[in-house]
């Protein structure tokens, strides 16, 4: 019994480690990875408000119907940066370019893998990482499918200031 104890109190002590990085908020794992690594947004997220993922699939639904100008989410200075190294300044010329390119396309079916809100404690700001498949059929009729990874800035009055934009091309699908 005496040498069952021993283990359970081993064990708690493994399990609830109060060193000094713990006590101070950063874990040995976060002290070992800011060494390997600086962020050069920020390393300290929490969750974020819920609210902003739903515009985001707002807009993304919006741009599947074409009806990408039926929410009004981008604030006047948004900044959009695209994969192939493109950037697009200021809320008119985002919708007006977005609305161009969206003509050229008969069809546009969006799946959904993964999306979440994170809260930026260091820059007091939220962000939505949405990650998906979008398949695009042309005015030819020709389909083409992209992978997507998008991140989606908020400033502090609700409005959409940045967006970051990558993309794959995957071979299997």
């Amino acid at each position: 019994m005496k040498n069952l104890i021993a283990v359970f109190v081993m064990a708690l002590l493994v399990l609830f480690n109060t060193d000094a990085s713990a006590q101070n908020g950063k874990s040995k794992n976060a002290e070992k990875n800011n060494a390997l690594y600086t962020a050069t947004y920020d390393a300290d997220f929490r969750m974020g408000n819920a609210d902003y993922s739903t515009m985001i699939l707002e807009l993304w639904k919006d741009w599947d119907n074409n009806t990408f100008e039926l929410h009004d989410y981008f604030a006047d200075t948004i900044k959009m940066y695209f994969p192939d190294g493109s950037i697009v300044s200021g809320k008119k010329s985002a919708m007006d370019g977005a609305m161009a390119y969206r003509k050229t396309l008969k069809a546009v079916k969006s799946t959904v893998h993964a999306y979440v809100s994170l809260y930026s404690k260091e820059k007091n700001e939220t962000g939505v990482s949405i990650w998906g498949m979008e398949e695009n059929t042309m005015a030819d009729g020709k389909v083409e499918k992209r992978d997507l990874h998008e991140v989606w800035f908020f400033n502090k009055d609700g409005k959409i200031s940045t967006v970051r934009q990558w993309e794959a091309h995957f071979k299997v699908r």
